[in-house]
């Protein structure tokens, strides 16, 4: 890196700091809304009526939707940059959730997942060219493997957490209402990167 003066240095580091939170809850809540299907999966079974076979089918849609979004992410984080493109596909994520919250068959809770997999898709890529454009390549490695693990917390999440909320609230309106707070991640990945 180019040698900054004090206050292009100071704007830095102030732009970074603001930034970091909504990245970290973009990417917590892009792990939580991949695993926590897995935790009320018996819910699924018992208000659904779901077999062994839809249920084990549905987390498919968002390995699909990731998978199907790897190339386009890589495009629009090079034409429209990271902020455009988080914001805009994480409110997919955020769709698929309250989608996902409001299925009563199999059909529509994969199409929630697909989107939930699609809209998640460019939160560690994009996180990724930030890093790399914030860091040093000595540093590099190390703020990855930083954000991995800030990211693990979304899973850790999805488990005793998410299961306590759902005990309390039920299994719709606990994903209702992480629906509605991943958009406004979304909002604030628009406004804060």
């Amino acid at each position: 890196m180019q040698s900054e003066t004090p206050s292009a240095l100071y704007q830095r580091r102030a732009a970074i700091i603001r930034m970091t939170p909504v990245l970290a809850l973009a990417f917590i809540l892009a792990h939580f809304l991949r695993s926590a299907p897995a935790v009320i999966a018996p819910n699924l079974r018992t208000e659904l009526g779901l077999t062994p076979g839809e249920l084990s089918s549905l987390p498919a849609a968002i390995f699909l939707g990731a998978a199907l979004m790897q190339l386009p992410v890589g495009v629009f984080l090079d034409r429209y940059g990271p902020r455009r493109t988080m914001a805009a596909l994480f409110s997919l994520a955020a769709l698929g959730a309250i989608v996902f919250a409001s299925a009563h068959g199999v059909a529509v809770l994969a199409a929630g997942l697909f989107l939930i997999g699609c809209g998640a898709a460019p939160v560690f890529m994009g996180v990724i060219v930030l890093l790399s454009r914030w860091l040093a390549r000595d540093r590099l490695a190390t703020g990855t493997a930083i954000s991995i693990a800030v990211g693990g917390t979304g899973m850790l999440l999805s488990a005793s957490p998410f299961a306590a909320a759902v005990e309390l609230y039920g299994w719709r309106a606990t994903l209702f209402t992480v629906g509605i707070f991943s958009l406004a991640v979304a909002v604030g990945l628009l406004v804060m990167v």
